[in-house]
């Protein structure tokens, strides 16, 4: 979790949307960081402590 906040939050997943805690939820800044590296994707379980793998 990003942060503790429980209250749901919309997302979409491909054509479905979904509620889910917003503490959840990327910043957009971070989301947009993350999808730069998606070419190192193993490599986000080692840098971003809030990915389990």
């Amino acid at each position: 979790m990003i942060s503790k906040d429980e209250e749901k939050g919309t997302i979409r997943m491909g054509p479905d949307d979904y509620m889910w805690p917003k503490g959840g939820i990327l910043p957009r800044n971070m989301g947009l960081e993350l999808l730069r590296k998606v070419n190192e994707f193993d490599s986000l379980f080692l840098e971003y402590s809030w990915a389990e793998g």
